[in-house]
């Protein structure tokens, strides 16, 4: 009797390994899937506003980040618009989201394939959050990471002389999902790219 009983208790916490395992699967692949649709959303962006441009001011970067005026996602006309930008959850500065490939807000869908919806207003994917981070970097060095109002105007063992508006920029997405279960968002997901 004791065996059998060790016996059913090894299938069952075998089983219970598998669904984690499956659960880390499925949650990672749909963390990828939604980096990846951030990536689309940037691909053709210029590196800085198509109209200002980047340059300095009193020594601080003007057009790093978004413009005045540019509050939601579909203001942005860049890539550095997006630095900071937090697409879903509830943080201070989130915008909504999760967002595809063309700004829209991923909906939640049911085990039907219906939308969800609250009263009249369609509901977005929940525990999903996007977090973009943008930062400039050496055209020679990918890890040497620069400030938004570093520019060189001589050549030197850096590198070649560059502009406040020439560096090469490192995009990077997070994307984290928080289930009913996990007392902190878990990181699924991480994409990063150059920018030359």
């Amino acid at each position: 009797m004791v065996i059998l009983g060790v016996g059913v208790l090894a299938v069952i916490e075998a089983q219970s390994a598998f669904f984690r395992a499956n659960e880390f699967s499925s949650l990672a692949a749909q963390g990828g899937y939604l980096a990846g649709e951030v990536r689309e959303r940037m691909r053709g962006l210029t590196k800085h506003d198509p109209v200002t441009g980047l340059f300095l001011q009193s020594g601080a970067a003007v057009g790093w980040g978004p413009e005045t005026g540019e509050t939601m996602e579909a203001d942005f006309d860049d890539i550095d618009d997006y630095n900071g930008a937090i697409f879903g959850g509830s943080a201070t500065g989130a915008r909504p989201g999760p967002i595809d490939a063309r700004g829209q807000i991923i909906l939640q869908v049911d085990f039907d394939g219906n939308i969800e919806m609250n009263g009249a207003a369609q509901v977005a994917l929940r525990n999903w959050i996007q977090t973009v981070e943008v930062v400039k970097v050496e055209p020679t060095n990918s890890a040497t990471t620069r400030a938004p109002n570093y520019e060189r105007l001589t050549a030197n063992s850096d590198g070649p002389a560059v502009r406040v508006d020439q560096l090469s920029m490192r995009v990077t997405v997070i994307v984290t999902y928080q289930g009913m279960d996990d007392a902190t968002p878990r990181e699924m997901a991480r994409l990063s790219w150059l920018v030359p």
